[in-house]
């Protein structure tokens, strides 16, 4: 990905320019990172999250008039300390943060700061992404969700999506049409050995949810689920798992909070996400088990097909995943809270009284702010350790 850096600097003893400086530096830290760090031209118009890099002394005065012209609210300043340029970071830092803006400052060699940097990169990557991708909300939350009103002006205003309401009918009618596109993915359920029936019907639902998403030009879906074992008699378990293994975001139970979560995982790090519901805590050891009958089928080692866990009808998926680092997360309906932690996937296990895929996981944060600090009764849990990048993403945001 190519991004634009302002390169601010004043005439150096002897009136030479650091040109050559500011050539060697960019094309170091472009080599590091893997993005393409190109210097933009002064005059042109900077994007939401500024890049700028302080090469000399006296250039504090360069960044106001930038900000002045475009008004920034993020900026990213990089420096190697030659000419006074440490010092100019410092007064630039202190008149960002005067103006309420956010700011990082990233001083050192290219090799230095790169692995600082690439976090930053993956934000800027992740907002131009997210920036109008239209987020359906399929039904309405489940009832049971009592603090579940998502702030929608406030996460559009932030990271530039924008939502939608579609009647759960408008599904229900275009699942009665029938048919599904046929995949590595729905061979991969197809073969699996299970009631026929109902497996066609839950292959069915995903090829409706496939086509309601195109006729609204979706980027990502919440589903009002329940509603559907009575109405078209079968759950959205496969249906979302084959959507969400396809990289598409679709949450369950009509939870757009926990949706808009998971985007936020798929788009900073590239990793699915298990929506689950936290089920048993270890408080001495910091360990929890979450469960849920979907997940991203390319999550899982291996899967069954078993039948829903709460209506035990329809078809859900028992899937095993790794040992090995994960990261569980959750932003609040409002988007002002957020629990993240990095932790360790330790067994599945497969208890008869929650729901189908289950997983043991170690927390590093600990886990009564769950408690003191709520956000929702479903985690988000990726393969990896990226609590590190959520964290830069959320402070860079909020």
């Amino acid at each position: 990905m190519i991004h634009r850096i302002f390169v601010l600097y004043s005439k150096l003893p002897g009136g030479r320019t650091p040109e050559d400086e500011v050539s060697d530096y960019l094309n170091r830290l472009s080599a590091e990172t893997g993005d393409e760090l190109q210097r933009a031209d002064p005059a042109e118009t900077p994007s939401e999250i500024v890049i700028v890099f302080t090469a000399s002394g006296g250039t504090a005065s360069c960044l106001k008039e930038l900000y002045d012209r475009c008004g920034a609210k993020r900026w990213i300043i990089l420096n190697q300390g030659e000419g006074n340029a440490l010092s100019a970071s410092m007064q630039m830092a202190t008149f960002l943060h005067e103006q309420g803006a956010k700011y990082e400052v990233l001083f050192g060699s290219a090799e230095e700061v790169a692995p600082r940097l690439k976090p930053y990169l993956a934000i800027i990557r992740m907002l131009r992404d997210l920036n109008g991708l239209k987020i359906g909300a399929i039904g309405t939350p489940s009832d049971w969700l009592i603090a579940n009103d998502t702030d929608r002006a406030a996460i559009s205003s932030r990271f530039g999506v924008t939502f939608a309401d579609i009647p759960i009918r408008e599904l229900e009618e275009t699942y009665r049409e029938g048919c599904y596109e046929e995949t590595t993915l729905t061979k991969a359920i197809q073969s699996h050995s299970f009631h026929e029936a109902e497996t066609r019907k839950s292959l069915n639902l995903y090829g409706a949810l496939k086509r309601v998403c195109e006729k609204n030009h979706l980027g990502a879906l919440s589903l009002r689920c329940f509603d559907l074992l009575g109405s078209i008699q079968t759950a959205g378990c496969v249906a979302l798992a084959l959507l969400n293994a396809e990289g598409f975001a679709a949450g369950c139970e009509g939870d757009m909070p926990s949706l808009f979560s998971m985007l936020l995982i798929n788009q900073l790090t590239g990793q699915p996400a298990f929506m689950c519901n936290p089920s048993e805590m270890d408080l001495k050891r910091n360990e929890m088990i979450f469960a849920h009958c979907t997940l991203p089928l390319n999550m899982a080692d291996a899967f069954t097909l078993t039948t829903h866990f709460e209506s035990d009808s329809s078809v859900a998926v028992h899937g095993i995943l790794p040992a090995g680092p994960v990261t569980v997360f959750k932003l609040s309906a409002d988007g002002t809270r957020f629990f993240v932690s990095d932790g360790m996937l330790l067994d599945n296990p497969n208890l008869l009284e929650l729901c189908r895929t289950q997983i043991h996981v170690r927390l590093e944060e600990d886990i009564t702010k769950m408690f003191s600090n709520p956000v929702g009764n479903h985690f988000l849990v990726c393969r990896g350790a990226f609590a590190q990048q959520i964290h830069a993403l959320l402070s860079f945001t909020m």
